[in-house]
């Protein structure tokens, strides 16, 4: 399967994980929406099926996967270093939750609350964290 990854400001880059989870990029697009068609017909689907203007709202898979990749870069750029990541997966969790109590299944909160929480796990699972291991370490 394809996706694409935000990989500098103003450029997006459409490709696929090889088996070993090695990133294989496959084109450079100048814009979100360029990418998004481009993956849509890399993955069986007509570029036309992807509107012009996507929303956030209207995501498929291969773009939530698209938007978690750019949380994770933006998070690492704020947050970087693994500390504390079990911590924020859990309050990203209890936010997620809250949003889903509050505003319902499919609502832009609990988009936006469900693409943290993705980009939260894939840290934790990528990078682990340093407070927890040192906390079992202590623990003997």
């Amino acid at each position: 399967m394809y996706f694409y990854v935000k990989s500098e400001p103003g450029l997006w880059t459409t490709g696929h994980f090889k088996p070993d989870g090695e990133w294989e990029p496959e084109k450079d697009c100048e814009s979100k929406e360029e990418a998004a068609e481009r993956v849509a017909w890399l993955n069986g689907g007509a570029p036309q099926e992807i509107k012009p203007t996507l929303r956030f709202s209207s995501l498929d898979d291969a773009l939530f996967v698209g938007v978690v990749q750019d949380e994770i870069k933006e998070a690492r750029t704020k947050f970087p270093g693994n500390g504390r990541q079990f911590t924020a997966l859990v309050e990203e969790v209890g936010e997620l939750a809250e949003a889903l109590l509050e505003h319902g299944s499919g609502s832009e909160r609990v988009r936006e609350e469900a693409v943290q929480v993705a980009a939260m796990a894939q840290r934790v699972a990528v990078e682990g964290d340093s407070d927890q291991i040192q906390a079992k370490t202590e623990e003997g």
